[in-house]
């Protein structure tokens, strides 16, 4: 214990007396998350992808089906991709990632509005996204605005022409002709009748975990930052892991082995002090990120535990791929393309609401949705340990697995 105490001390400490490579890799994440800061600030024009909504009809009336077709419009196509969904469908939908969110409209809803009786439209929203169920939400608030303005405003009109529907015979011309005198009359004197709202919108997110809530307005740092935290952080361990293969083809690691220090002590060293770089990098990236972008992690806690399982399951996995491959040059090829491989499909280098279907569907096998999803959970949504379990616990075991392997394989590669 007291040759892996200074084996790990020796490591962290000649690290830093030579910082230059590791803070040149830390100031990578941080330039980044500003120049897209700076690129999206306000005022700036934002090309988001198209919010992608369903539209579930319980109702068939009148109303509900001239709504369905207007909300699918060629001018809303180009912000909200709408599409009808079969009763009883759209739930499982929206939950296995399908669409960002899905309205509800009850059955009732045409004639609740035609007897100026309130009623309340559904939003469901895709636990899996952040910023595009948000914009769902208020352009859903917005609609319930309207239409309950209209609603109160056109009350004695549509009750005229609920009596046309319902009648048997066609209308007289007369009854249509004073129909259409209600109508401009009401338009003139419409005054303030927008509030209170006579359609309300009620908003549920999809299989919630408890305790889960939203802190507030969204911080753009505080977004993008944990996916490129992520990034920098693999180089980070990356880096640190090609110090142990430069290390054998120095001879070091035969002169360490000369002495009564085992390869089993070597390599936990390795391990140990690679976690503890990273979790050292990571809190000096948040204070960074406190500072300079104001990105409050949230508990402190719970903001811990996911920095040690992030660092754990970087250090395994990097552990693995130089344990494979052996020498330098594999090993530094390979980890750049899985870092990048990851980076991407995972959510650090492209917003995973803005990936295609398949790339999505792969995202739960990175690290980094794990890391990312965990982190805006906790500085987002305001979350605490108990919501972030499941990334702790897949973070953690996937990284401590990978470290176990890498142990075993790691005596033969570097005895080569």
């Amino acid at each position: 214990m007291r040759r892996l105490d200074a084996l790990i001390r020796k490591d962290v400490v000649r690290r830093l007396r030579s910082p230059a490579n590791l803070v040149l890799t830390l100031l990578f994440p941080l330039v980044l998350v500003g120049v897209i800061g700076i690129t999206l600030r306000p005022g700036t024009a934002v090309d988001l992808p198209p919010v992608k909504m369903l539209i579930e009809n319980h109702d068939e009336g009148i109303l509900s089906n001239f709504l369905g077709s207007g909300l699918r419009s060629e001018e809303l196509a180009k912000r909200f991709d709408m599409r009808l969904a079969e009763p009883g469908t759209a739930e499982e939908k929206v939950a296995s990632g399908d669409a960002s969110a899905a309205l509800i409209i009850p059955a009732g809803f045409t004639d609740s509005v035609f007897a100026g009786k309130p009623v309340t439209l559904t939003l469901l929203k895709n636990p899996g996204e952040v910023i595009l169920p948000e914009i769902a939400e208020g352009f859903a608030d917005m609609l319930a605005l309207v239409l309950s303005g209209a609603s109160k405003l056109l009350h004695e009109p549509l009750g005229e022409i609920r009596s046309m529907i319902d009648g048997d015979a066609p209308p007289p011309d007369e009854l249509v002709a004073s129909t259409a005198v209600m109508f401009r009359h009401v338009f003139r004197s419409a005054g303030d009748l927008f509030f209170p709202p006579a359609i309300g919108v009620t908003t549920r997110t999809i299989e919630p975990e408890e305790g889960e809530k939203n802190s507030g307005p969204i911080n753009l740092f505080a977004f993008l930052f944990p996916g490129i935290v992520a990034l920098g952080l693999l180089f980070v361990g990356q880096n640190a892991m090609r110090e142990l293969i430069q290390e054998k083809e120095r001879g070091q690691i035969d002169r360490l082995l000369s002495s009564p220090t085992s390869m089993g002590t070597v390599i936990a060293s390795k391990l140990l002090s690679t976690l503890a770089i990273l979790v050292a990098s990571h809190a000096l990236l948040t204070l960074v990120g406190g500072i300079v972008f104001r990105i409050h992690m949230g508990d402190p806690v719970a903001s811990f535990l996911m920095v040690v399982a992030e660092g754990i399951s970087i250090t395994g996995l990097m552990a693995l791929i130089f344990a494979v491959t052996g020498t330098e040059r594999r090993a530094s090829t390979l980890s750049t393309i899985v870092i990048f491989g990851m980076s991407i499909v995972g959510g650090s280098m492209i917003p995973r609401e803005a990936l295609p279907g398949m790339a999505q569907q792969a995202s739960p096998f990175t690290l980094n949705y794990w890391a990312i999803e965990g982190f805006r959970k906790i500085a987002i949504l305001g979350g605490g340990t108990i919501d972030v379990l499941p990334h702790i616990a897949v973070l953690t075991l996937s990284g401590a697995t990978a470290a176990i392997i890498a142990a075993f394989l790691f005596p033969r590669s570097l005895r080569r």
